[in-house]
């Protein structure tokens, strides 16, 4: 509901939530939103996707990370589910590095509920290249909306880092314009976009878990070590 203000319980915590995300003194919509959960001023990019895709037919996002929190947060969401009951959405997701078999196995039980969540993960041909967008759209039908940023499909992304977005809301020309660059792109790079139980996909997914294992170990204290307070 546009120039709403409702409370979300996250982690016990009370959040006020301003929908759209805040406006300037003129009444036009602030271009940069930043996250930064020790502000209790603060947008969340996390409420501002679920506000967004409430009432949409068809949305999209292409993410580079993503993890089994981010999925809590955002895929499993009340009005998440309520949008994929009535919607469709296309997620596009990298393995470059985080991505993870827990992660892939919490979206694969997404999928099974909600059929209408298409899943690619993208794998860049270029050896120089990752897939690091941070990107999502919702089409209302007659607009929609628009967020872009650092937040990545993460429970730190979407909540718990300190990040930066911006939201625009757009008219039925410009969400066709978007579309038909979305859908370009989807063409052009078909190749690159592997189904999640491709082969290729897991080798990466088994190569960032024990990465990400191998990290925990090393940041782990040392028997007999000192240990600060």
């Amino acid at each position: 509901m546009l120039g709403a203000r409702f409370v979300r319980q996250s982690r016990q915590v009370q959040i006020v939530v301003r929908w759209p995300p805040r406006k300037t003194s003129k009444g036009g919509q602030v271009p940069l939103h930043i996250q930064d959960p020790t502000n209790p001023d603060s947008d969340y990019l996390v409420d501002v996707l679920l506000e967004a895709c409430k009432g949409a037919k068809a949305g999209g996002g292409a993410f580079a990370f993503l993890s089994a929190g981010g999925v809590k947060l955002l895929l499993r969401d009340e009005a998440f589910g309520n949008f994929l009951r009535q919607g469709e959405f296309e997620l596009l997701v990298g393995v470059d590095a985080i991505t993870d078999t827990a992660a892939m196995a919490a979206l694969a039980s997404v999928r099974l509920d909600f059929p209408s969540i298409a899943t690619r993960v993208f794998v860049p041909n270029h050896s120089r290249s990752i897939f690091h967008p941070k990107i999502a759209w919702f089409d209302n039908g007659d607009g929609g909306y628009l967020i872009a940023g650092s937040g990545n499909l993460t429970a730190g992304g979407l909540r718990w880092n300190i990040e930066a977005f911006s939201f625009q809301e757009l008219d039925a020309p410009a969400m066709s314009a978007l579309r038909a660059q979305w859908d370009g792109y989807l063409e052009l790079t078909a190749a690159n976009q592997l189904a999640p139980e491709d082969e290729r996909v897991v080798a990466l997914l088994e190569r960032n878990a024990a990465r990400r294992a191998a990290m925990r170990v090393a940041a782990a204290p040392k028997p007999g070590a000192a240990v600060d307070g």
